[in-house]
């Protein structure tokens, strides 16, 4: 008999092959389809918010690719079809997905992952600026603080 796991929040459950009494049982992972390395900060939040016990960063061929959409492409499928290639390959159902990057393939891979009941998530941050004056020269240093993982939504309509 096939069995079935609420995924939290979301109002849909995952086919599974075990029962599990336990939902912490799970073991989770996060695909990393991003251009920037994880902070301490984000790895605990990941671990002890969602369950996340291993983390899956992109290769460096396609980390580049990913860094680098070409703004002249009408369609993105066929670029993005060995990323496509690797969600498939290392992802399951119930594992996350950090998702930040152009957004036209943001929301291109966002939409696969959740046809693949995978959770897509982008990280929210507190941004500062200090400015620095320097003789006649103004120095600009920008911060980025992570504050949370925020699951990607889209509006219900009638």
């Amino acid at each position: 008999m096939m069995k079935f796991v609420s995924r939290l929040g979301t109002g849909r459950y995952i086919p599974c092959n075990y029962y599990l009494e336990d939902k912490n049982n799970i073991s989770k992972q996060m695909l990393l389809i991003f251009s920037h390395e994880l902070t301490d900060k984000q790895r605990k939040e990941a671990m002890e918010r969602f369950g996340i016990s291993k983390f899956v960063a992109l290769d460096d061929a396609l980390l580049d690719k990913w860094a680098d959409v070409p703004p002249h492409l009408e369609n993105l499928s066929d670029y993005l079809s060995d990323i496509i290639a690797w969600i498939d390959k290392n992802g399951q159902p119930g594992d996350y997905a950090l998702v930040q990057g152009d957004y036209g393939a943001t929301m291109f891979i966002v939409d696969f992952c959740i046809s693949k009941d995978i959770t897509p998530v982008y990280a929210t941050t507190k941004r500062k600026v200090i400015e620095e004056k320097i003789g006649e020269t103004v120095k600009l240093l920008r911060e980025f603080e992570h504050v949370m993982f925020r699951e990607y939504q889209f509006p219900k309509y009638r």
